[in-house]
């Protein structure tokens, strides 16, 4: 996996806490956008498109805040509970 991968430009810092602080950002997301892989099984592209779309919502009638979930199909929540598992 590349840096370019994960979507990050390119970023001029002007001291190295700032140059530090960026790589340590790009490398902890390489780290765990490895780890979503080797537990799901998955390629992080694959992953990413899979769970975009789920998303939930507050919407609010007549003064009371009501949740709304996504519906998740059984492929997505088999490997997100993968994930969960640590295994």
């Amino acid at each position: 996996m590349m840096k370019s991968d994960l979507k990050a430009r390119p970023v001029y810092h002007q001291n190295r806490n700032a140059i530090e602080a960026h790589l340590t950002i790009v490398f902890a997301a390489l780290a765990i956008s490895k780890n979503i892989e080797m537990q799901t099984g998955v390629s992080i592209k694959q992953f990413i498109k899979t769970i975009r779309p789920l998303r939930s919502a507050e919407v609010k009638i007549k003064n009371e805040l009501v949740l709304i979930e996504p519906d998740i199909p059984k492929h997505v929540q088999n490997m997100l509970k993968k994930l969960s598992s640590g295994h």
